[in-house]
């Protein structure tokens, strides 16, 4: 914290009245599991895990602008439970008082000055090293497919080491007054939802026939195993089995899903890019 105080101070981004302080940190979900992927189908969430920070609050008006250096920094993750709308307190971030207009955070893994490969917290492997795993179940041509999403969020390689992935812009509107012994709060309250607005759950089932070359094939919830000349050489009913029958693979109990697929990409792009969370601060 003395190293960004000195730096705020030779930029003049702040006046000499300063102190130190601390900001209580908390974090939080949303009550809110149900929603509509882009193509319309029924989405319910039944986990929604995101490793969130660090996290550096900044006096610019956009992250990563003159002023650059931090009033405030909580330089650890923590898993967030985006579907408890409860706010969990994560502690208190060191500080300076002043005014923050600007914030900057990763995912549970973090890009480091002089370090090749990104720092992976604590909270990013709990998870399996990754930043957010969402499972839940879709609605698609009359099947009820299970999925879990597990997806990393990182910089480029091509990004500056250092520079967290999220950063704010000037069209996000925040503002935190950095209060003396430690008087300020802020909590910040993800809804996942948001994270999977442009996902595309309908390529997870067919009603195709076999045809040469294609080893399984789904007529909606009856694997079809394909012979070479395209013909049926056996079937299964998925649903029967308490399973569903997944495009590409069969009968299956889930669709395990990456950052390759879809739903994957929409995933990264939803939780880095997409909506942001809200912070609610006091006083």
């Amino acid at each position: 914290m003395k190293r960004a105080l000195f730096a705020l101070l030779l930029t003049g981004c702040i006046d000499t009245s300063i102190e130190a302080t601390t900001v209580s940190l908390s974090v939080a979900g949303t009550d809110a599991p149900a929603f509509e992927d882009r193509a319309g189908h029924p989405v319910t969430l039944t986990r929604a895990d995101l490793a969130y920070g660090p996290l550096y609050l900044g006096p610019g008006n956009q992250a990563g602008e003159l002023c650059e250096e931090a009033l405030a920094e909580h330089t650890d993750a923590v898993v967030v439970d985006a579907l408890d709308p409860d706010p969990v307190s994560v502690g208190a971030m060191p500080a300076i008082t002043g005014t923050a207009r600007s914030f900057m955070y990763d995912l549970g893994i973090a890009s480091l000055l002089g370090r090749d490969a990104p720092l992976v917290t604590e909270a990013a492997r709990s998870l399996g090293d990754v930043s957010t795993v969402v499972e839940g179940l879709v609605e698609v041509a009359g099947q009820t497919v299970p999925f879990e999403i597990a997806v990393p969020i990182a910089a480029g390689p091509m990004t500056e080491g250092g520079v967290p992935v999220v950063r704010s812009g000037t069209a996000d509107a925040f503002v935190l007054e950095i209060l003396p012994d430690g008087a300020s709060s802020l909590t910040v309250r993800f809804d996942p939802r948001a994270w999977l607005r442009s996902a595309d759950f309908g390529s997870l089932v067919e009603d195709e026939a076999c045809a040469p070359g294609l080893p399984v094939a789904c007529a909606g919830a009856v694997e079809q195993t394909c012979s070479g000349d395209g013909s049926v050489a056996a079937t299964r009913d998925c649903a029967a089995l308490g399973e569903v029958c997944l495009a590409g693979v069969g009968c299956a109990e889930r669709a395990i899903l990456d950052a390759s697929t879809q739903p994957g990409r929409a995933l990264v792009n939803g939780v880095s890019a997409g909506t942001r969370p809200a912070f609610e601060s006091r006083p």
